[in-house]
């Protein structure tokens, strides 16, 4: 397929609240802020990106993207020759960019209306919530749930999840999340808690995302319990902030990609081994949740797409419909064409 031909290339601002506020670590966001990347080929066909940096999470800010994006844009217009890596480098640009190419391809694609995009449900609120959200979750037919964790005493904290694993029942796998919260002894004595004395009817453990203070116990963890271990954190402050080399790939069972936080490090082929990757969203717009959901379809693994339901508002005419377990994939993808331009704002403009 010959390369589409961009004659304009457009950025965009969004702002979307959130229908509540949001711990991220020590921040507390109300509102989704966002950049849109929108190149114009010469057929008058739209393609579309996003670069959506997350406050206290992302390792580069909003402002470093927009930098960023402006270079990707003038580069779509009037492609040049491959630039140095570190120049205007942003995780979230890089990303916005790839993106693009994904709407070319998908565009000169023919559809696939029997794939199917997979969501894991993620599980919040108090107990009595948890709990509803779980039981509902098993009642829907989700495969897989996300319950954060390392928040409450530690008793606490193993009654609870024991509680959600029998709510969620056996078919459905629940992901945990502690976001580096324990100790090697506190995380020994979680996984104890919540594994003795097994019962055939709870939800297996998918995997136990980042649980460790000290990544150099992650290994032992993994020795003595058996239970795999998914990185998140740790992979965006690996590729967050810039081209990272081959050697400090870190290696685990799962990695936990957010594509608006840290780039897929291109440069690692496929003779490396990498881990199976599980996307997972942070509160993007539904033109990146579509995309995401195209990357995660026929992967076997659900995409932790749920964040989406928290926003209050999207610049698309129509909401994606991700409110299930299961949806086709060209009904998500339909719905992110249409990109509603009279909510955004226009900050940057490149023509040919």
């Amino acid at each position: 397929m010959n390369s589409p031909t961009v004659v304009n290339a457009r950025i965009y601002r969004f702002r979307l609240p959130l229908i509540r506020p949001f711990n991220i670590g020590p921040s507390v966001i109300t509102m989704r802020e966002g950049l849109l990347l929108r190149c114009t080929d010469d057929k008058g066909v739209d393609a579309w990106g996003e670069a959506s940096p997350l406050p206290g999470f992302s390792k580069d800010t909003f402002a470093e993207a927009a930098e960023a994006l402006k270079v990707s844009a003038r580069e779509w217009v009037r492609p040049r020759k491959p630039r140095k890596q570190e120049e205007k480098w942003s995780s979230a640009a890089v990303n916005a960019s790839v993106q693009v190419q994904m709407w070319h391809t998908l565009l000169s694609t023919p559809a696939m209306p029997s794939v199917m995009l997979e969501i894991a449900a993620l599980l919040e609120g108090d107990g009595d919530q948890l709990l509803r959200g779980a039981a509902q979750a098993a009642e829907r037919g989700y495969r897989a749930a996300k319950l954060k964790v390392g928040r409450k005493p530690l008793e606490e904290e193993i009654s609870l999840t024991r509680e959600v694993r029998a709510a969620l029942g056996p078919q459905c796998l629940l992901r945990l999340d502690a976001n580096r919260a324990w100790s090697l002894e506190d995380a020994r004595s979680f996984l104890h808690g919540i594994t003795k004395n097994p019962v055939e009817f709870h939800a297996p453990i998918d995997y136990l995302e980042e649980p460790l203070r000290n990544p150099a116990d992650r290994n032992t963890l993994r020795r003595e319990f058996g239970i795999p271990i998914a990185l998140d954190e740790t992979l965006i402050d690996t590729f967050g902030k810039g081209p990272s080399d081959r050697q400090r790939a870190p290696m685990a069972d799962y990695w936990v990609w957010k594509p608006t936080c840290w780039a897929m490090p291109y440069h690692l082929g496929t003779s490396d081994q990498l881990p199976p990757r599980v996307l997972s969203a942070v509160f993007e717009s539904g033109v990146a949740t579509a995309l995401m959901g195209g990357l995660a379809a026929g992967s076997g693994r659900p995409a932790g797409l749920d964040t989406y339901a928290l926003l209050a508002e999207d610049v698309l005419e129509e909401r994606l419909p991700l409110d299930q377990p299961k949806v086709l994939l060209k009904t998500v993808l339909d719905a992110s064409r249409r990109v509603d331009v009279a909510r955004l704002e226009l900050l940057y403009e490149c023509a040919r």
